[in-house]
Protein backbone atom coordinates (compact mmCIF):
# COMPACT_ATOMS: atom_id res chain seq x y z
CA UNK A 1 0.00 0.00 0.00
CA UNK A 2 1.56 3.55 -0.75
CA UNK A 3 3.10 5.02 2.37
CA UNK A 4 1.59 8.26 1.56
CA UNK A 5 -2.41 7.70 1.09
CA UNK A 6 -4.20 9.51 -1.83
CA UNK A 7 -5.94 12.19 0.11
CA UNK A 8 -2.96 13.11 1.64
CA UNK A 9 -1.33 13.49 -2.22
CA UNK A 10 -4.81 15.58 -2.88
CA UNK A 11 -3.69 17.49 0.00
CA UNK A 12 -0.20 18.74 -1.13
CA UNK A 13 -1.73 19.41 -4.20
CA UNK A 14 -4.36 21.28 -2.55
CA UNK A 15 -1.51 22.77 -0.63
CA UNK A 16 0.73 23.76 -3.73
CA UNK A 17 -1.72 25.44 -6.00
CA UNK A 18 -3.10 27.36 -3.45
CA UNK A 19 0.08 28.78 -1.59
CA UNK A 20 2.63 27.85 -3.67
CA UNK A 21 4.95 26.41 -1.40
CA UNK A 22 5.34 23.04 -2.18
CA UNK A 23 9.16 22.55 -3.50
CA UNK A 24 10.57 20.18 -6.03
CA UNK A 25 12.26 18.14 -3.28
CA UNK A 26 8.89 17.64 -1.63
CA UNK A 27 7.37 16.22 -4.92
CA UNK A 28 10.48 13.70 -4.99
CA UNK A 29 9.67 12.48 -1.57
CA UNK A 30 6.25 11.39 -2.59
CA UNK A 31 7.39 10.05 -5.72
CA UNK A 32 10.29 7.88 -4.05
CA UNK A 33 7.79 6.89 -1.56
CA UNK A 34 4.69 6.36 -3.41
CA UNK A 35 4.99 3.04 -4.56
CA UNK A 36 1.22 2.09 -5.61
CA UNK A 37 0.34 2.71 -9.38
CA UNK A 38 -3.50 3.61 -8.52
CA UNK A 39 -1.72 7.38 -7.16
CA UNK A 40 0.87 7.22 -10.36
CA UNK A 41 -1.32 9.21 -12.49
CA UNK A 42 -2.44 11.51 -9.27
CA UNK A 43 1.36 11.85 -8.54
CA UNK A 44 1.59 13.07 -12.10
CA UNK A 45 -0.52 15.84 -11.44
CA UNK A 46 0.95 17.26 -9.11
CA UNK A 47 4.16 17.61 -11.35
CA UNK A 48 2.48 18.93 -13.83
CA UNK A 49 0.99 21.54 -11.60
CA UNK A 50 4.18 21.91 -9.92
CA UNK A 51 5.74 23.37 -13.71
CA UNK A 52 2.76 25.34 -14.74
CA UNK A 53 2.84 27.58 -11.03
CA UNK A 54 6.61 27.68 -11.01
CA UNK A 55 6.87 28.91 -14.74
CA UNK A 56 5.64 32.65 -15.96
CA UNK A 57 5.19 31.20 -19.60
CA UNK A 58 3.40 28.17 -18.97
CA UNK A 59 1.17 29.83 -16.09
CA UNK A 60 -0.11 32.57 -18.86
CA UNK A 61 -0.78 29.77 -21.38
CA UNK A 62 -2.82 27.92 -18.76
CA UNK A 63 -4.83 31.28 -18.53
CA UNK A 64 -5.84 31.45 -22.06
CA UNK A 65 -6.28 27.94 -22.85
CA UNK A 66 -8.67 28.06 -20.22
CA UNK A 67 -10.57 31.60 -20.98
CA UNK A 68 -9.26 33.34 -18.11
CA UNK A 69 -7.74 35.85 -20.66
CA UNK A 70 -9.72 37.34 -22.91
CA UNK A 71 -9.99 40.57 -25.78
CA UNK A 72 -6.71 43.17 -25.38
CA UNK A 73 -5.25 41.35 -22.98
CA UNK A 74 -5.53 38.09 -24.56
CA UNK A 75 -3.79 39.49 -27.79
CA UNK A 76 -1.34 41.00 -25.76
CA UNK A 77 -0.13 37.97 -23.43
CA UNK A 78 0.11 35.77 -26.65
CA UNK A 79 2.43 38.52 -27.98
CA UNK A 80 4.83 38.75 -25.04
CA UNK A 81 4.37 34.40 -24.46
CA UNK A 82 5.09 34.10 -28.16
CA UNK A 83 8.39 36.31 -28.00
CA UNK A 84 9.38 34.96 -24.22
CA UNK A 85 9.59 30.99 -25.58
CA UNK A 86 11.46 31.84 -28.34
CA UNK A 87 14.16 33.74 -26.92
CA UNK A 88 14.28 31.14 -24.04
CA UNK A 89 14.21 28.32 -26.65
CA UNK A 90 17.75 29.92 -28.50
CA UNK A 91 19.06 30.34 -24.45
CA UNK A 92 19.00 26.66 -23.64
CA UNK A 93 20.44 25.90 -26.93
CA UNK A 94 23.10 28.43 -26.33
CA UNK A 95 23.97 27.55 -22.66
CA UNK A 96 24.14 23.78 -23.42
CA UNK A 97 26.22 23.27 -26.54
CA UNK A 98 29.35 22.29 -24.71
CA UNK A 99 27.12 19.69 -22.87
CA UNK A 100 25.22 18.04 -25.90
CA UNK A 101 28.48 18.05 -28.03
CA UNK A 102 29.71 15.60 -24.88
CA UNK A 103 27.01 13.97 -24.83
CA UNK A 104 27.21 12.88 -28.90
CA UNK A 105 30.48 12.31 -28.32
CA UNK A 106 30.18 9.81 -25.35
CA UNK A 107 27.68 8.05 -26.94
CA UNK A 108 29.27 7.57 -29.97
CA UNK A 109 32.38 6.08 -28.41
CA UNK A 110 30.06 3.78 -26.94
CA UNK A 111 28.26 3.24 -29.89
CA UNK A 112 25.12 3.87 -27.67
CA UNK A 113 21.90 6.36 -28.40
CA UNK A 114 22.80 9.58 -30.56
CA UNK A 115 19.98 11.28 -31.52
CA UNK A 116 20.08 12.49 -35.18
CA UNK A 117 16.92 14.49 -35.57
CA UNK A 118 13.96 15.48 -33.45
CA UNK A 119 11.27 17.67 -33.96
CA UNK A 120 7.85 18.79 -32.22
CA UNK A 121 4.91 20.42 -33.26
CA UNK A 122 2.28 19.50 -36.22
CA UNK A 123 3.90 17.09 -38.40
CA UNK A 124 0.79 16.89 -40.77
CA UNK A 125 1.45 17.00 -44.59
CA UNK A 126 1.00 20.16 -46.64
CA UNK A 127 -0.02 17.90 -49.14
CA UNK A 128 -1.53 14.59 -48.09
CA UNK A 129 -2.71 13.73 -51.33
CA UNK A 130 1.18 13.11 -52.70
CA UNK A 131 1.85 11.04 -49.23
CA UNK A 132 1.82 7.99 -51.61
CA UNK A 133 4.60 9.43 -53.96
CA UNK A 134 6.92 10.36 -51.12
CA UNK A 135 9.98 7.89 -50.88
CA UNK A 136 10.70 9.99 -47.87
CA UNK A 137 8.80 12.85 -46.09
CA UNK A 138 11.22 15.87 -45.12
CA UNK A 139 10.59 19.10 -43.09
CA UNK A 140 9.17 20.53 -46.76
CA UNK A 141 6.75 18.35 -46.56
CA UNK A 142 5.06 19.39 -43.37
CA UNK A 143 2.79 22.09 -42.36
CA UNK A 144 4.21 22.69 -39.11
CA UNK A 145 5.05 24.83 -37.37
CA UNK A 146 7.24 22.92 -35.30
CA UNK A 147 10.33 23.53 -33.66
CA UNK A 148 14.30 21.40 -33.69
CA UNK A 149 14.34 19.56 -30.15
CA UNK A 150 17.54 17.08 -31.29
CA UNK A 151 19.82 18.84 -28.44
CA UNK A 152 17.12 18.65 -25.94
CA UNK A 153 16.35 15.16 -26.15
CA UNK A 154 19.81 14.06 -26.74
CA UNK A 155 20.78 15.81 -22.80
CA UNK A 156 17.80 13.28 -21.46
CA UNK A 157 19.85 10.65 -22.54
CA UNK A 158 21.27 8.74 -19.50
CA UNK A 159 23.87 5.42 -20.29
CA UNK A 160 22.30 4.87 -23.78
CA UNK A 161 18.45 5.36 -22.43
CA UNK A 162 16.15 7.76 -23.18
CA UNK A 163 12.85 7.53 -20.98
CA UNK A 164 10.48 9.82 -21.46
CA UNK A 165 6.92 10.22 -19.26
CA UNK A 166 7.78 6.79 -16.87
CA UNK A 167 5.20 8.59 -14.42
CA UNK A 168 2.68 9.08 -16.71
CA UNK A 169 1.04 11.03 -19.97
CA UNK A 170 2.49 14.89 -20.02
CA UNK A 171 2.84 16.85 -22.49
CA UNK A 172 6.72 17.26 -23.96
CA UNK A 173 6.08 20.96 -23.80
CA UNK A 174 6.99 20.39 -20.43
CA UNK A 175 10.36 18.43 -20.72
CA UNK A 176 13.49 21.42 -20.56
CA UNK A 177 13.72 23.35 -23.62
CA UNK A 178 10.67 22.40 -25.32
CA UNK A 179 7.57 24.55 -25.95
CA UNK A 180 4.77 23.36 -28.25
CA UNK A 181 4.50 25.98 -30.86
CA UNK A 182 1.01 24.89 -31.70
CA UNK A 183 -0.02 27.29 -28.86
CA UNK A 184 1.77 30.12 -29.84
CA UNK A 185 2.41 30.45 -33.76
CA UNK A 186 -0.67 31.07 -35.75
CA UNK A 187 -0.73 34.03 -37.36
CA UNK A 188 -3.03 36.31 -35.79
CA UNK A 189 -1.07 35.23 -32.30
CA UNK A 190 -4.23 33.10 -31.58
CA UNK A 191 -3.30 29.39 -29.97
CA UNK A 192 -4.43 26.52 -32.22
CA UNK A 193 -5.93 24.02 -29.78
CA UNK A 194 -7.09 21.85 -32.68
CA UNK A 195 -4.01 19.68 -33.66
CA UNK A 196 -2.43 17.71 -32.14
CA UNK A 197 1.32 18.10 -31.61
CA UNK A 198 3.60 15.37 -32.31
CA UNK A 199 7.06 14.37 -31.74
CA UNK A 200 9.52 12.76 -34.27
CA UNK A 201 12.89 11.66 -33.80
CA UNK A 202 15.69 9.68 -35.91
CA UNK A 203 18.44 8.14 -34.04
CA UNK A 204 21.37 5.85 -34.15
CA UNK A 205 21.90 2.89 -31.59
CA UNK A 206 24.93 0.93 -32.34
CA UNK A 207 25.06 2.21 -35.41
CA UNK A 208 22.05 0.68 -36.67
CA UNK A 209 19.27 3.72 -37.48
CA UNK A 210 15.55 3.82 -35.70
CA UNK A 211 12.89 6.03 -36.28
CA UNK A 212 9.65 6.83 -34.37
CA UNK A 213 6.85 9.33 -34.17
CA UNK A 214 5.08 9.69 -31.33
CA UNK A 215 2.15 11.06 -30.15
CA UNK A 216 1.93 14.30 -27.62
CA UNK A 217 2.54 13.52 -24.16
CA UNK A 218 3.27 9.19 -25.11
CA UNK A 219 5.76 7.83 -22.41
CA UNK A 220 8.32 6.18 -24.28
CA UNK A 221 11.50 4.72 -24.06
CA UNK A 222 14.52 4.64 -26.42
CA UNK A 223 16.25 2.51 -27.95
CA UNK A 224 13.30 -0.07 -29.07
CA UNK A 225 13.64 -2.76 -31.83
CA UNK A 226 10.87 -2.07 -32.98
CA UNK A 227 12.03 1.46 -34.33
CA UNK A 228 15.35 0.01 -36.34
CA UNK A 229 15.10 1.22 -40.05
CA UNK A 230 15.69 -2.15 -42.15
CA UNK A 231 18.17 -1.26 -45.44
CA UNK A 232 18.39 2.02 -46.55
CA UNK A 233 14.33 3.61 -46.08
CA UNK A 234 13.49 6.07 -43.84
CA UNK A 235 9.87 7.25 -43.77
CA UNK A 236 10.59 10.24 -41.61
CA UNK A 237 7.71 12.44 -39.97
CA UNK A 238 4.87 10.22 -39.89
CA UNK A 239 2.21 11.38 -38.71
CA UNK A 240 -1.06 9.69 -37.28
CA UNK A 241 -2.93 10.98 -39.77
CA UNK A 242 -1.34 9.85 -42.56
CA UNK A 243 -3.06 6.56 -41.91
CA UNK A 244 -6.03 7.96 -42.39
CA UNK A 245 -5.03 9.08 -45.98
CA UNK A 246 -4.31 6.01 -46.84
CA UNK A 247 -7.13 4.30 -46.26
CA UNK A 248 -9.16 6.72 -47.80
CA UNK A 249 -6.68 6.84 -50.69
CA UNK A 250 -7.48 2.75 -51.44
CA UNK A 251 -10.86 3.16 -50.73
CA UNK A 252 -11.31 5.44 -54.08
CA UNK A 253 -9.36 3.29 -56.01
CA UNK A 254 -11.32 0.34 -55.48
Amino acid sequence: MCAIRRSQIVLSLFSYTASRQVSAESLSIIEFRCQDHSAASLLNDVQMAYTILCDDYKRVLYDIKNGFSTGDQLQAQMSALQQGLKERYMQFLNERQMNYIASVGQEYRLRGLVIQKAIYGDLSLKEPNKLVSMETITEQHLKGPFIDVTVQLQLLCVRGTLNVNSGGPMSYAFLPGFYNPLEIATSDLMPCFEVDAQLYVLYLFKGDVHEVTISDGTPFKLPMRTHRVYGSYIKGPYADGNLAVLVHGDSTHR
